[in-house]
This record gives structure tokens, C-alpha cells and sequence, in this order.
């Protein structure tokens, strides 16, 4: 770029023209209309969704995609159906959490199943299905148990003690847990704090099933249990904040 002055100093038209080189003027053109080109070619694939269609956008669709492989490298293992199921209900995709449910039936047996169990079970309390779940719940308690006490046996004959009730099982954990909720769902308050006295038996350090509990308590007016179980939570997990608030609602 150059300029050329015109008029004199004592001109009172002087002026500064700049004369610009065509190739930088062409050049500065060119990118503007690449520039441009690439925000259209944007907005037009976020409206035709094509994003969403070459890979997962978000840590939870991510965390999905690698779940539902692991299901198909181990197609018998319940834990990973469980995994994936619980995923696709956090994200609400509860259609294909429904196929995922009927898939994984289709190729897990045994104790593996047990994960499954507690998969649909939280799916039908996320889709407001809690009746059903409270339905479906006592099977699969006593499927768990029936469970638990063959593999006992298979550890007694390799001179293993073990009893059902002391093999640790986080999926049995977990399935008095839900089922605590879908009861609660109900407005049956008095099953739920039986139901998650049941799981505390099989892990009496879960901050989670004694704040929970200590809502139940807190549903049927019983303050001084309630505040008991907060207060044990906090014992297990320092400023855990279920337990927290519960302890909020009982000096109300």
C-alpha cells in the first residue's frame, strides 16, 4: 500500500489518499469469503444434526457409546447391561433404555441377571412406574437370594464359609435401595425403612441407605430416628449433603 498526497501544505484541501495493491485487496477478499464460507457450512450441519449423527458432543453421550460397547464385547455380562441401561435412563432416552432392557434378558443368566433386575427397576421408577416396580420388586429379592445362596454353596464346597447373607453384593445393595424407593414413590413409607434396614445389613456403612432411611423417618414423623441415621451418614461421609438437609428438616 502507498499514498499520495495532493495540494500543498498551505492548501486547506490537502489530502492523504491511500493507493491499496490489488493482491493484498484480493487476498484480504479471499479469506473474508472463506471466513464466511465455513460459518454457513457450520450452521448448516448444526441444523441438519450432523454432529450428533458422527460422534457423541457430550461426556454423558460419550460415556454411553463406550457403555453399549462394552455390551456388545460382553453380551453375558449383566453388570455392563446394567451400566449402559443406567446411563441411557440418566440421559432420559428411556426408549432405548426399554430395548436395552428386553436385549440384555436375552443374553444374560444367573446371578449376572441380578444387575439387569435393579436396571429395569430403576427405569420404571424414572418413567413414574413405581406401582409396577413395587410389583416387580419381591421377585427379584427372591431371585437374589436364590442367588446368593448357590454361590455360597459353591464356595462351602471348595471349603469356603460363607453364608448368602455375608457374601457382599453391591447389585443386592442396590436393589433394596430402589426398591426403598419405588415403595416411597407409593407413599408406603414403613416398607421402605424395612427395605432399607434389609440393605444396611449388607452394608451398614452406606451413607446413602441412612439417609435415606432417614428421609423414610422423617415421611412417617419419626424425627428422633431420622436425625439418628443423618447423623450416622455424616459419621461415614464428613458434609455428605443429603444428610445435610435432612438434618436441616428435623431442627425445623
Amino acid at each position: 500500500m502507498s499514498e499520495r498526497a495532493y495540494g500543498s501544505a498551505d492548501d486547506a484541501t490537502y489530502v492523504v489518499v491511500e493507493e491499496r495493491d490489488p493482491v493484498v485487496t484480493y487476498l484480504r477478499f479471499g479469506i473474508a469469503l472463506v471466513i464466511i464460507t465455513i460459518l454457513v457450512s457450520a450452521i448448516y450441519v448444526l441444523v441438519q444434526g450432523v454432529f450428533s449423527d458422527r460422534a457423541p458432543q457430550t461426556a454423558l453421550e460419550s460415556s454411553i457409546a463406550i457403555a453399549r460397547s462394552a455390551t456388545e464385547q460382553l453380551p453375558a455380562n449383566g453388570q455392563a447391561w446394567g451400566d449402559y441401561i443406567r446411563l441411557l435412563v440418566v440421559a432420559e432416552e428411556y426408549g432405548k433404555a426399554q430395548e436395552a432392557i428386553a436385549d440384555a434378558r436375552e443374553n444374560v443368566a444367573g446371578a449376572s441377571l441380578a444387575w439387569v433386575n435393579n436396571a429395569e427397576l430403576r427405569y420404571l421408577i424414572a418413567t413414574g412406574k413405581n406401582e409396577e416396580a413395587v410389583e416387580l420388586a419381591p421377585r427379584f429379592v427372591q431371585q437374589d437370594i436364590d442367588w446368593r445362596a448357590e454361590v455360597a454353596n459353591e464356595l462351602a464346597q471348595q471349603g469356603v464359609r460363607a453364608t448368602a447373607e455375608t457374601l457382599p453384593s453391591d447389585s443386592t445393595v442396590e436393589l433394596w435401595m430402589l426398591k426403598a424407593t419405588a415403595e416411597g414413590g407409593v407413599g408406603d413409607w414403613e416398607s421402605a425403612i424395612e427395605s432399607l434396614t434389609f440393605g444396611l445389613k449388607y452394608q451398614p456403612n452406606s451413607a446413602d441407605l441412612l439417609a435415606l432411611r432417614g428421609n423414610a423417618y422423617l415421611a412417617v414423623g419419626d424425627t428422633e430416628q431420622a436425625r439418628k441415621d443423618f447423623e450416622a451418614a455424616l459419621k461415614y461421609v464428613p458434609d455428605y449433603a443429603p444428610a445435610l438437609r435432612g438434618l436441616e428438616e428435623v431442627q425445623r
